[in-house]
């Protein structure tokens, strides 16, 4: 385990998620990259800081419709979408990890 500062964000979470096997989406902006050893990497469009903000259930991960630059850049690694719209929620700065609770 090896600690990474987050930067211009509140939570981790909205500068990289996990989006499967060893990839990660991340604002490079504020999270760096290299804390995160031994993943790939798929970095979020500049003008879209709040992309990074994803969730992965089962297999399906869940992204808000409002991000396509983010969109384009995870359809090129291989990984499909199930988009939702939130964003009465994105008001609030929120994302789909902060509407999530994980049940054991």
């Amino acid at each position: 385990m090896r600690a990474g500062e987050v930067r211009g964000c509140l939570h981790l979470k909205t500068a990289c998620t996990w989006i499967g096997g060893n990839t990660l989406l991340l604002d490079p902006e504020w999270v760096e990259p290299g804390a995160f050893e031994g993943f790939a990497s798929i970095a979020v469009d500049p003008l879209e800081p709040f992309a990074a903000n994803v969730l992965k259930v089962g297999e399906a991960l869940l992204y808000s419709s409002a991000f396509p630059r983010r969109l384009e850049r995870i359809g090129r690694a291989g990984f499909e979408p199930a988009l939702l719209d939130i964003s009465e929620l994105q008001k609030a700065e929120a994302g789909l990890t902060c509407l999530s609770q994980l049940i054991a």
